[in-house]
């Protein structure tokens, strides 16, 4: 095998509300269609990796992380590290409220679809998230209208620091 499996997470405390919908904005900025930042950079840039995901992901005991997950050649697993850390940083400094408006439609067309865009729902399997109120899909497109870039810096502010992070590697 040429290719490694790589994961890049972060243990995160309990989100409120608007911090799950700054989530969901945050994750289809990074990550959702090949407009996206890392697609960019790491797909069509640099040519490292065909597509990239972020995900809130729960694991047993409660615990949540938000991870980056995406495949490349083994000899690039450092470097696409690299690039996502960096790119992530990068974001909590220039995100702009476009790029949050961009997000806008791309919720509003999956809600006139009747598909669920809450970004928690895998959240429903885990106990400690059982508690967490359910967003309807008119009320979370409503919500998404009222982030803010600061609310965008200060949630990766507050997941992405070093002490939190696990890197793992499937090879």
């Amino acid at each position: 095998k040429t290719q490694a499996n790589i994961r890049l997470a972060y243990r995160i405390p309990k989100l409120n509300k608007k911090e799950r919908i700054a989530f969901s904005v945050m994750s289809r900025i990074l990550t959702a269609g090949f407009s996206a930042r890392l697609m960019k950079k790491l797909r069509d840039e640099e040519g490292l990796i065909y597509g990239v995901y972020f995900y809130r992901d729960i694991f047993v005991g409660g615990l949540s992380y938000a991870t980056f997950g995406t495949a490349c050649k083994k000899e690039n697993k450092e470097k696409v590290f690299e690039i996502i850390k960096t790119e992530v940083k990068k974001l909590s400094t220039d995100v702009t409220q476009k790029e949050i408006e961009n997000v806008v439609p791309i919720i509003e067309y999956y809600e006139a679809k009747g598909v669920s865009v809450n970004s928690d729902v895998a959240a429903f399997m885990d106990s400690e998230l059982y508690a967490q109120e359910y967003i309807p899909s008119k009320e979370f497109v409503k919500l998404i209208k009222q982030i803010k870039t600061s609310d965008i810096k200060a949630l990766i502010n507050k997941l992405f620091k070093e002490e939190n992070e696990v890197q793992v590697v499937l090879e």
